[in-house]
Order: C-alpha cells, then structure tokens, then sequence
C-alpha cells in the first residue's frame, strides 16, 4: 500500500479517491465528441451522468 509520503499516486488510488468523491470515470476514444445521439443512448441505457 503506498504511503502518499512523496506524492507518489498510484492511477488506481486516483480512480479509488475520485469514485468515492462521487466522480464516474468513463474512457472514451481521444478526440471522441459526445453527440445528441450518444446522450439519447445513454439515457436509453439509463448509464447518464
């Protein structure tokens, strides 16, 4: 387990910190742009931000 003592973070104790924050961590493709139709589906999924 790390210790934080020199500012040493691992990416999943960001993704642990950040979830219990209340933050939802989605990967997209890099220079993906959500579009209505990508919204419609999501709320279709009921998965919506």
């Amino acid at each position: 387990m790390e210790t934080l003592a020199k500012g040493d973070m691992s990416v999943s104790i960001l993704v642990r910190l950040l979830e219990a924050a209340g933050y939802d961590l989605k990967l997209v493709r890099p220079g993906h742009v959500r579009t209505v139709e990508d919204i419609l589906a999501e709320q279709r999924r009921g998965d919506a931000s």
